[in-house]
């Protein structure tokens, strides 16, 4: 059959059953709309799980009777009383610096939209050698009225060099860009002294850091510390890296989650359009009949229909993929962050050529075997139905 007469009598009999094919478009779109957006939630999970580990010779000391550590805090009684229990089982020389921090998760305005993201009080010396921020641009902040921000949160908010931030009652200057190699979190960075003036002395400080030497095998310190009498129950030991992959197995629990629904978007579209097709095919079973009597070989029928069951789902994929690209950059802001976690969402061309593909498998799945059983049919009961 030639190209152009056959493209010419598909979109005629598309125009003819405007209706219908409409109706077919639009709801094969909420199908493809809901597997892209389950598939980029999909994606951003994975790719914030598998971030690379780094090395560290941090020890950090937590409230142990709490799932957030902001919730809870440690006494400065408790920490010397690790940092000696180091010093008298490896030396003066075992413990290089101690950094004591302030911590908390605060909803913060960023652009139009309000954030997740952690907000870290803790000398400069500490920023630099204990958590190893890398400054990126500006400076590290120094007054109570300064604070820094993680290039993560910076992306997240859109944020600029010396603009002014306003969260807990209080206005900061932005003075510098920092990179946290711990993870790709959403974080402000402000001194010790500016975290007490801001949150108050009441419930000191959360978490400590305890910076050992490069000597020392970090595990085998933190086994021993967790056996130091008045560290457990009240307090634990983890590793500075741990801690990290506390928050991404959080993010890999819930990937399960989305992988799931993933799977399930995936079964709804494909099926979805081989229903539809189906439905279709059942409808026009007599025009079929029709055709075959006027001498049309079932081979060319099922090109024709394959033709108007891929030309739908190609629009309606496009069209979900459009809808898909809007709600995660305006709904959604193309990230967001949960307890200062930062997780970047975009439809990726795997995802959306591998549901393109699987769509169109099923429509000429749904074509092929509706037109082999009415193939099986006599026309004379065709026509009779």
């Amino acid at each position: 059959m030639n190209i152009l007469v056959f493209s010419r009598y598909l979109l005629n009999d598309l125009r003819h059953d405007l209706r219908h094919s409409l109706l077919t478009i639009a709801g094969l779109s909420m199908m493809a709309l809901s597997f892209l957006l389950a598939s980029a939630l999909s994606q951003a999970f994975r790719e914030f799980g598998s971030q690379p580990g780094f090395a560290s010779q941090n020890l950090i000391l937590l409230s142990a009777d709490t799932i957030d550590p902001m919730q809870g805090s440690v006494s400065q009684s408790t920490l010397e009383q690790a940092v000696q229990a180091v010093q008298a089982a490896y030396g003066p020389g075992s413990v290089r610096y101690v950094a004591p921090t302030i911590l908390r998760t605060l909803r913060i305005q960023a652009g139009s939209t309000v954030r997740s993201m952690q907000v870290f009080a803790v000398e400069p010396r500490g920023m630099t050698e204990v958590y190893q921020l890398g400054l990126l641009e500006g400076r590290y902040p120094t007054g109570i009225t300064e604070i820094a921000a993680s290039e993560e949160a910076f992306d997240l908010a859109g944020w600029q060099i010396g603009q002014s931030i306003d969260f807990y009652g209080q206005q900061f200057d932005l003075v510098g860009k920092v990179s946290y190699q711990a993870g790709k979190i959403s974080s402000l960075w402000m001194t010790y002294f500016a975290g007490e003036n801001l949150f108050g002395t009441r419930r000191g400080f959360q978490v400590a850091a305890i910076q050992i030497s490069a000597s020392l095998d970090p595990e085998t310190v933190r086994a021993y510390l967790e056996s130091t009498p008045g560290i457990l129950p009240d307090y634990a030991v983890y590793l500075e890296q741990e801690v990290h992959e506390r928050l991404g197995q959080a993010i890999q629990d819930i990937l399960k989650f989305t992988i799931v629904m993933d799977a399930l978007a995936l079964g709804v579209i494909t099926f979805g359009i081989f229903n539809a097709t189906s439905l279709t095919l059942a409808e026009r079973s007599r025009e079929i009949a029709l055709l075959r009597v006027t001498g049309f070989l079932t081979g060319a029928i099922r090109r024709f229909l394959f033709g108007r069951a891929f030309l739908q789902t190609l629009l309606a994929d496009l069209l979900g993929w459009g809808l898909a690209e809007w709600a995660i950059r305006q709904q959604m802001g193309s990230s967001f962050s949960m307890h200062g976690a930062y997780v970047r969402i975009s439809i990726s061309p795997e995802n959306l050529l591998s549901g393109l593909a699987l769509t169109i498998l099923f429509a000429w799945l749904g074509v092929w075997l509706t037109t082999c059983s009415q193939g099986r049919q006599s026309l004379v009961a065709l026509l009779t139905d």
